[in-house]
């Protein structure tokens, strides 16, 4: 077995130093790119949440029968902080398919008690974009529409249009979302 020759020691260690060497690199790169993907997928989220948020508002504020703030008599151009409406309840018992016109559920959507009060506000302290419903009753449901949340304004446009504005913080910057909300029906006393 002439000529065959193993290595070194000192080659050895330097092979295994250049090894651990790359390792090392890989896992910042990799570590660094997790850190990343993370970042975006929360960022993502938030502005995902966000958007929900107002066309949620839009859809509630296109069923709605009167709108109270910024109500009728409000400036056009105006801007306020709350979104505050009334619409009919929804509830399945006024769904029903009924054989008899007799079985019909009695509902009119000018009793107050077929109505809910929907307000859309942001609070400061927790940063958070909520929605309060309100029944006649008085049983109130308050849940969080969104978070992160740097500005919220409703703008009047004109009749019965509204602009939706939500202002969002990320780590290093505010984004705005906006959408156009518009009240398909006509509204009392209108």
């Amino acid at each position: 077995m002439k000529g065959v020759r193993g290595f070194s020691l000192i080659e050895a260690m330097l092979a295994m130093g250049l090894v651990f060497t790359i390792l090392g690199l890989l896992a910042t790169l990799m570590r660094e790119y997790s850190a990343v993907t993370r970042h975006a997928s929360a960022k993502d989220e938030t502005l995902d949440t966000a958007f929900f948020a107002l066309v949620e508002m839009r859809n509630d504020l296109s069923s709605s029968i009167r709108t109270l703030t910024p109500g009728a008599g409000a400036d056009i151009d105006s801007q306020h902080t709350s979104l505050h409406f009334e619409r009919m309840e929804s509830r399945p018992d006024r769904y029903q398919i009924v054989e008899f016109e007799d079985d019909l559920p009695k509902w009119n959507p000018r009793n107050p008690e077929h109505r809910i009060r929907i307000r859309y506000r942001r609070d400061g302290s927790s940063e958070t974009l909520l929605r309060e419903a309100t029944r006649f009753d008085g049983q109130a449901e308050t849940s969080v529409m969104a978070s992160k949340t740097a500005g919220f304004i409703v703008t009047k446009l004109g009749n019965r249009n509204y602009k939706l504005e939500l202002t969002v913080k990320e780590e290093q910057r505010t984004k705005t979302l906006s959408i156009r909300g518009h009240v398909w029906s006509k509204r009392e006393g209108s």
